[in-house]
């Protein structure tokens, strides 16, 4: 703490001087805090931009800021960050402002160029609190929004009002063609003269919608020749065809009977051999039921050697003819077995 008696002396020393003296050393006590703020900014920006703190072990400017140890700075971390805005906003025109608080320095760092010139020309920056520099920041920001509303609400009149005026021109010279044109018109004779056709013009004009008529029934009724031709042609390839299949199918259907016929013969051989063999056995009181188990797995088998020849055959229209065929002719052997049980019966 200066003591009382030092500080009177101090200024006593003062009071002796001349105004132009005293104003002086004002001038230059200001441009030492400037350039001492510039100073502790430029120094703080080197720290942290070549990462100078790491010398000392820390990873980081805030790290390093926060750590009481590390330095002997009178100001915390925020501070410090404010005091490198200033250096990078405001630089070695620090000396020109009237001002040396940082607080408001701070907050007023994106003003626009003039408006901080005005204040400080003014003698407002030096004597604004930071409450005002908030308020005033504020103000300036709603003006300025205001104004570049104003400013697109003006530059959109004048564009409508540019494009009225064109509007009202192409009107304007419109208006002046149409009277030009009327007034041609009222000064000028118009005779009009219309020709009837003579009897020869009517009569080649009826001879060319004749000839064109004709040209146009001929064309159509080769169309027709043509298209007729073409249908027959068709029916023809048709038929024949139709022809090709069914002899075809024809031809398939005898194969099957023709098969099943040299079957029934086989089988009906094959049954003789055996009855004779059954006649000859020494167990007569057996040979007729080893007899009927014999034809029974007989046609058993047969049948399923059929039904599984039946699947092969791919053409749907076939299979359903040769199914007939074989229904045909299972159909027969029931119908000679119902007639036997008849005969049994009597």
């Amino acid at each position: 703490m200066i003591e009382p008696m030092k500080t009177e002396s101090q200024l006593n020393e003062c009071m002796d001087w001349k105004l132009e003296d005293i104003e002086h050393s004002i001038i230059n006590s200001c441009v030492t805090m400037a350039n001492s703020i510039l100073e502790i900014g430029k120094g703080l920006k080197a720290i942290n931009d070549g990462k100078k703190y790491a010398e000392r072990g820390f990873e980081s400017f805030k790290e390093y800021m926060e750590d009481a140890t590390a330095h002997k700075y009178p100001f915390s971390y925020s501070q410090a960050r404010k005091h490198i805005r200033i250096f990078e906003r405001y630089g070695n025109r620090l000396a020109e402002l009237n001002c040396t608080k940082i607080e408001v320095l701070d907050i007023l760092r994106d003003i626009p160029e003039e408006d901080l010139e005005e204040l400080n020309e003014s003698g407002a920056l030096e004597a604004m609190t930071k409450k005002e520099a908030e308020e005033y920041k504020a103000k300036l920001a709603a003006a300025n929004e205001q104004i570049s509303m104003l400013e697109a609400e003006r530059d959109k009149a004048v564009e409508n009002a540019e494009g009225m005026a064109e509007s009202l021109k192409q009107e304007m010279e419109l208006s002046a063609r149409l009277k030009e044109e009327i007034e041609e018109a009222n000064n000028r004779t118009i005779d009009v003269a219309v020709a009837e056709p003579s009897e020869e013009r009517i009569a080649e004009i009826r001879a060319e919608i004749s000839a064109e008529i004709e040209k146009k029934l001929t064309t159509a009724a080769n169309e027709h020749e043509k298209a007729v031709a073409a249908l027959e042609n068709d029916k023809k390839q048709s038929e024949k065809k139709l022809k090709e299949l069914e002899a075809a199918h024809k031809k398939e259907l005898d194969d099957l009977s023709a098969s099943l016929g040299a079957d029934k013969a086989a089988a009906d051989e094959r049954i003789k051999e055996l009855e004779a063999k059954l006649q000859s056995t020494a167990k007569p009181a057996d040979a007729e039921l080893i007899e009927f188990k014999f034809y029974f797995a007989e046609t058993q088998e047969n049948l399923k050697k059929f039904i599984g020849a039946l699947k092969k055959v791919s053409d749907p229209d076939k299979r359903e003819k040769f199914r007939t065929a074989a229904l045909t002719f299972v159909k027969a052997i029931a119908s000679d077995l119902e007639k036997e049980s008849g005969g049994s019966a009597q």
